[in-house]
């Protein structure tokens, strides 16, 4: 396991969650973070219900090696949490990066002074090149931060979501836009719509098949292919 980091700014630490039989202070602070509707709309997989959730979060959080994932619990001057930092591998060399600040600390700047510092991190120790971010265009807080961390953000309408890339280049940090508009999603469920109605289709050319008609064979073999291909 890689060395566990305590990264420090000018007014934050971040550093590794920690749960123990004895120490359940991250569970707790981490419940009052992720119990948010905020972050049930923007951020789900990391929404508490109930402080059971939050127990099983941090644990899992506790246990990261820092080379695939990263998981920072975001501290203030006094040691108080005050949001958290979670930064997973999808690809080689590629990290999803997803952060979450406490309700009444947001506005302060936290989040991006944690993630200049995050990724000045990055430069020195690893050789990940890029950090991918997928925002909801009403997702204005956070637009706000990648805002401040250089990229040019100009949401647009009919947009699910952004997908932005920061990418390293001559130790400066650009990015790359990809926009998934709702347009897509509708392209995507009516393949889905036409892949269930070929599986029923085929099921019943091949109940007809077994009256042995050549042309059944035909005709199972080209909507195989068409259901394989629209897959």
């Amino acid at each position: 396991m890689a060395k566990r980091p305590y990264l420090r700014s000018e007014r934050l630490v971040l550093r590794p969650f920690c749960l123990t039989d004895f120490n359940v202070d991250d569970a707790l602070s981490f419940y009052k973070i992720a119990h948010d509707p905020d972050v049930k709309k923007y951020l789900p997989y990391a929404y508490c219900e109930v402080l059971y959730d939050a127990w099983n979060s941090v644990e899992g959080y506790s246990r990261v090696n820092f080379q695939d994932d990263f998981y920072f619990a975001i501290c203030d001057s006094f040691g108080n949490m005050v949001g958290a930092l979670m930064v997973f591998r999808t690809l080689p060399r590629v990290l999803d990066v997803c952060y979450v600040i406490k309700n009444d600390c947001r506005g302060k700047g936290y989040c991006t002074e944690a993630m200049k510092c995050f990724i000045k991190y990055l430069e020195q120790n690893t050789t990940y090149s890029k950090l991918f971010f997928e925002v909801k265009p009403d997702n204005l807080q956070s637009l706000g931060v990648l805002s401040n961390l250089g990229i040019d953000v100009n949401p647009g309408e009919n947009v699910e979501y952004y997908t932005y890339v920061l990418k390293p280049s001559k130790q400066k940090w650009i990015f790359c836009l990809y926009v998934k508009t709702k347009r897509d999603s509708n392209w995507k469920h009516l393949l889905k719509e036409i892949n269930s109605i070929l599986s029923h289709a085929l099921f019943c050319i091949m109940l007809l098949a077994l009256l042995n008609h050549s042309f059944c064979y035909l005709l199972i073999c080209k909507l195989h292919l068409l259901y394989l291909f629209l897959r």
